[in-house]
C-alpha cells in the first residue's frame, strides 16, 4: 500500500489478527501510528518515507521479523515505553537481519537483541547520541552510520563485517572494533575526533578514509594489514594537510603501458614548517605539516611503503631522523620528490630501484655520498637548494643518469666526474649565480641533446663543447659570457641557439655551418656589433630574433637568401634600413619599430600589435 493516503489501518480502534501476513509495505503513506503486535509472522516491514509516522508498536510481537526499513520517516517511538526518542527492538527479534533507519530523528537505538543482523543503515541520523549493539553480531556485513552525534561506539565482535562507514560523526572520540575483521574491505571514519585508532587485523582492507581527523595522533597498523589497500586518505590530519593514495586510478592510468616498465611506486612529500604543534606546543621536536602524494606499483601486493609513511604518527612534531629512515626504507620506489624538506635523507642507497629524485627548498649544503650508489637513477633535480655548495665528487658513478637539473644553488664548480655521465641527455644549470666555469671535458657527454646555462657567472665555454654531436638545443643566458667557441659550427645537430644578455661582440663565422639550425635568438646582446656574412648558409633557419641588440646597425645582404625564414625580430636595434630584396621573401613576418618599417616601404601593411612602438608586417 505504498504511496497511499492511509493514516491508520483500522477504523474505530478495531484491531485485527493477521496470522499469515509476512510482508507489509506502507512506504510513503500518511500513516501516523502502527501497531504490529497482532502480526506475529511478519518478516519484512517497509515504512520508508512515512514522514507522518510517530509511533510504531511491536512489543512482544514480530518474532520472525527479518527486515525493517524506517528510512526518511519521523518515527519517534517504536515500542510501548512511550519514550518518544528511543528505539528498543523486542527480545524476540532474533531473526531480524536488516534494519534501515536512515534519516530518522531517533536519539537512542537499542539493538542488543538483534544478534543476527546482516545490514544496518543509519545514514544521516543527526539526532542519534546512543547506539547499543549486540555483544556479538556474527553475521553483520555492513554498518552505515553517518552524521550522528555519537561520542563512543562499540560494534562488538563482528568477524564478518565488510563495510563500516562512520563519515561525518564529528563528536566520535572512541571507537572499539574487534581485534580481527578479516573480511573488512572498506572503512570510513573521516571527520571524527579520534586521537588513536588501532586498525586491528584487517588483511583484506582496500579502502581506508581518515580525512579531516584533526586530532588523530597514532594509527596502529599490524604488519601486513595494508597489503591489499588501494585507497588511503589522511588529508587534514595534523601531520598531513593532504595525503592521498589511490591505487585504482594509477592502475587505470597506466593500463596501456608496457608490462616491462618495472617498479612504479613513487612518493611526493612537500613540507611546511610550523611554529608549534597545536596539540603539543611545548615539544622541542621540529614542527612540520606535509602534503603527501603516494603512488604504489599496481602489480605489487607485498609492500610496506604505506606502513612506513605513517609509522611516525600523525602529529606535527617530527623526528626528522626517524622520518628520513622511513623514507629511505620505502621499497621498490621509482620516483621520490621532496619539497621544502629540511635536509636530504642520508641512506638513499637503500632505494635500489629509484629512477627519479627531486629535492627542492632544503637547507642542505652537501648531498649525501650515498646518492652515487643509485645505479638506476635517470633523473636528478635539485631545485631552489639555496644552501647547496657542491655536488658529490663521484656523481659520475650515476651511470644511468639522463636528466640533471640544478637551480638556485651556491655551486661554484661542477665535479669533473660529471663528464662520465655517458647517457646524459638533458643538463640544466639555472640561476646558479656562483657557477664560474664548466668542466673542460664537457664534450665527453656524447648523448647530450639539451644544455641550458642560465644566469651563471661563466665567461667562456670549454672548447670541447663543440664535440657534442647530438646537441639540439643550446640556451645561454650569462651576462659575463665574452666569447663562443670558434668551432661552434661543428654542432651538426643543433636546431636552437638561444643567446641572451651576453657581452659577445662577434659570432664565430662557423655558426653558418649549422645546417639544421631552425631558431637563432640573440636577445639583449648589447655588445653585438655585426652578424656573419654567410647567413644564407643557414638553410633551415625559420626564426631570427635580434631584440635589444643596441649596437647592431645593419644586416648582411645574404639574409634575403634564407628561403625558410618566417620570423625576423629587429626591435630595439640601431638598424636604420632593411635590404631591399627582403620585400620578395614570401611569408616573412618582421617585427620592428614603425619608423624602420616605414622607411622600407611597408606603410600600408603595418599593423600595430605590441607595445613600445613595435610593429609587425607580413611580407
Amino acid at each position: 500500500m505504498e504511496w497511499s493516503n492511509i493514516k491508520q489501518l483500522w477504523e474505530g480502534g478495531e484491531r485485527k489478527v493477521l496470522n499469515k501476513l509476512k510482508i507489509l509495505d506502507l512506504s510513503y503513506s500518511k500513516l501516523t501510528t502502527l501497531d504490529l503486535e497482532l502480526i506475529p509472522n511478519l518478516e519484512v516491514l517497509s515504512l520508508n518515507g512515512c514522514r507522518d509516522l510517530v509511533q510504531l508498536h511491536m512489543l512482544n510481537g514480530c518474532r520472525k521479523l527479518k527486515s525493517i526499513d524506517l528510512s526518511n520517516s519521523k518515527v519517534k517511538t517504536i515500542d510501548l515505553s512511550n519514550a518518544l526518542v528511543e528505539l528498543r527492538l523486542p527480545n524476540g527479534c532474533l531473526k531480524l537481519i536488516s534494519v534501515n533507519l536512515s534519516g530518522s530523528k531517533l536519539k537512542t537505538i537499542d539493538l542488543h537483541s538483534c544478534v543476527n543482523l546482516e545490514l544496518l543503515h543509519l545514514k544521516d541520523c543527526n539526532a542519534l547520541v546512543e547506539l547499543h549493539m549486540p555483544r556479538k553480531c556474527l553475521n553483520l556485513r555492513s554498518l552505515t552510520l553517518t552524521n550522528s552525534q555519537l561520542r563512543t561506539l562499540d560494534i562488538g565482535w563482528t568477524p564478518n563485517l565488510e563495510d563500516l562507514d562512520l563519515n561525518y560523526c564529528y563528536d566520535l572520540k572512541d571507537l572499539h572494533m574487534a581485534d580481527k575483521c578479516l573480511k573488512l574491505t572498506s572503512l570510513n571514519i573521516s571527520h571524527s575526533k579520534l586521537k588513536t585508532f588501532d586498525l586491528g587485523l584487517t588483511p583484506n582492507l582496500k579502502k581506508l578514509d581518515l580525512k579531516e581527523c584533526k586530532n588523530l595522533l597514532q594509527l596502529h597498523v599490524p604488519f601486513g594489514c595494508l597489503e591489499n589497500l588501494v585507497y588511503l586518505d589522511l588529508s587534514g590530519c595534523l601531520r598531513f594537510t593532504s595525503f592521498l593514495f589511490d591505487k585504482r586510478n594509477v592502475a587505470s592510468s597506466r593500463r596501456d603501458e608496457s608490462l616491462e616498465i618495472g617498479p612504479l611506486a613513487e612518493s611526493h612529500l612537500i613540507a611546511k614548517s610550523l611554529e608549534r604543534c597545536p596539540l603539543h606546543p611545548d615539544n622541542t621536536l621540529r614542527q612540520f605539516q606535509f602534503e603527501c602524494f603516494y603512488i604504489d606499483d599496481p602489480k605489487d601486493r607485498v609492500t610496506r611503503n604505506l606502513e612506513k609513511l605513517i609509522s611516525e604518527g600523525l602529529c606535527a612534531c617530527t623526528n626528522l631522523e626517524a622520518l628520513s629512515e622511513s623514507i629511505c626504507g620505502l621499497r621498490c620506489l621509482r620516483k621520490l620528490k621532496l619539497e621544502a624538506y629540511p635536509e636530504a635523507p642520508k641512506e638513499l642507497d637503500h632505494e635500489e630501484c629509484l629512477e627519479e629524485l627531486s629535492i627542492s627548498m632544503t637547507n642542505m649544503k652537501h648531498l649525501p655520498d650515498s646518492i652515487c650508489m643509485l645505479k638506476h637513477l635517470e633523473v636528478l633535480q635539485l631545485k631552489h637548494c639555496w644552501s647547496l655548495e657542491k655536488l658529490p665528487e663521484d656523481i659520475g658513478r650515476l651511470e644511468c643518469l639522463k636528466n640533471l637539473t640544478l637551480s638556485d644553488t651556491k655551486i661554484k664548480h661542477l665535479p669533473d666526474s660529471i663528464c662520465m655521465l655517458k647517457h646524459l641527455v638533458f643538463l640544466e644549470l639555472r640561476d646558479c649565480s656562483f657557477l664560474e666555469k664548466l668542466p673542460e671535458d664537457l664534450g665527453q657527454l656524447e648523448c647530450l641533446e639539451t644544455l641550458y646555462l642560465l644566469y651563471a657567472k661563466i665567461e667562456h665555454l670549454p672548447d670541447s663543447i663543440c664535440m657534442l654531436k647530438h646537441l639540439r638545443t643550446l640556451a645561454l643566458h650569462c651576462s659575463s659570457l665574452k666569447t663562443l667557441p670558434k668551432d661552434l659550427g661543428q654542432l651538426e645537430c643543433l636546431e636552437t641557439l638561444y643567446l641572451s644578455s651576453s657581452v659577445i661582440k662577434h659570432l664565430p663565422d662557423s655558426i653558418c655551418m649549422l645546417k639544421d639550425l631552425k631558431q637563432l635568438d640573440l636577445i639583449h646582446c648589447s655588445s653585438l656589433e655585426k652578424l656573419p656574412e654567410d647567413l644564407d648558409r643557414l638553410e633551415c633557419l625559420q626564426r631570427l630574433s635580434l631584440r635589444r641588440c643596441k649596437l647592431l646597425r645593419d644586416f648582411p645582404i645574404s639574409i634575403c637568401k634564407i628561403k625558410r625564414l618566417e620570423s625576423l625580430g629587429v626591435e630595439g636595434t640601431c638598424i636604420s634600413h632593411l635590404p631591399q630584396d627582403i620585400c620578395f621573401m614570401k611569408g616573412l613576418r618582421i617585427s620592428g619599430s614603425r619608423g624602420l618599417l616605414e622607411s622600407c616601404g611597408f606603410t600600408s601593411e603595418i599593423q600595430t600589435v605590441s607595445y613600445e612602438d613595435t610593429c609587425f608586417v607580413d611580407v
